[in-house]
Order: structure tokens, then C-alpha cells, then sequence
């Protein structure tokens, strides 16, 4: 339910002219989510076999690699199609929102190893 309202309100603000403030302000959280994630994650058990087996710089560069290339893949399709920015914006807090979580979820779980 809470995740209805806020694509709501976000649509509400969207409409109100201020879609371009609001796309360059989701890019830098998602950053700010991804490095989250990043720097809980750090020399932490890794159950993706990508990344390895303990977090370090290769896990690093994928999640940052991933997260430019996101990136990236908006801007071109934003130059190709103006209304598509409506969506990556969206897209881009639910992303973040997903990376938040897992950042919580990483200090959680290290406060329960009895790490600080």
C-alpha cells in the first residue's frame, strides 16, 4: 500500500512540471543506494557466484558497472524519447529503494554477528 501512495505522489510532482530536477535527483540516489549496498556488503559471505565468494573490488565494479550502465541505457532511451523520463524516474527510486533495503538488511546482519 505504501508503495501505491508514493508512485501517486511521485506522479503528482511529476505533473507539476518538475520531471527534470526529479530524474537528476533519482540518479543520485541511486548512487547513494548503490554504494549503500557497496560498503555494507564489504569482505561479507557473497551468495552470488558472480561476484565470488567474499565481497571486495570485483563486486565493487559489477554493482557500480551495473549501475552506470543503467545509467546510461536511460539517457539514451530519455534523447530517443522525451516521455520516457516519467518511467525512469520511477524506475530509478524503486531501485533505489531496492538497493536501500538491502543495505539495511547487510547492517542488520552483521549487528547480529556481533559486528559493529
Amino acid at each position: 500500500m505504501k508503495i501505491v501512495l508514493i508512485l501517486i505522489l511521485m506522479s503528482q510532482v511529476v505533473q507539476a512540471g518538475k520531471l527534470d530536477k526529479l530524474y537528476k535527483f533519482s540518479i543520485g540516489t541511486i548512487v547513494a543506494s548503490t554504494t549503500l549496498d557497496a560498503a555494507t556488503s564489504w569482505r561479507q559471505p557473497e551468495l552470488n557466484p558472480l561476484i565470488g565468494q567474499t565481497f571486495g573490488a570485483r563486486g565493487v565494479s559489477i554493482k557500480f558497472g551495473v549501475t552506470v550502465g543503467i545509467i546510461l541505457v536511460e539517457r539514451y532511451a530519455i534523447k530517443k524519447d522525451k516521455s520516457a523520463k516519467k518511467m525512469m524516474t520511477i524506475t530509478n527510486f524503486a531501485l533505489s529503494g531496492a538497493y536501500g533495503f538491502i543495505g539495511v538488511r547487510n547492517i542488520r546482519i552483521r549487528r547480529q554477528d556481533g559486528e559493529r
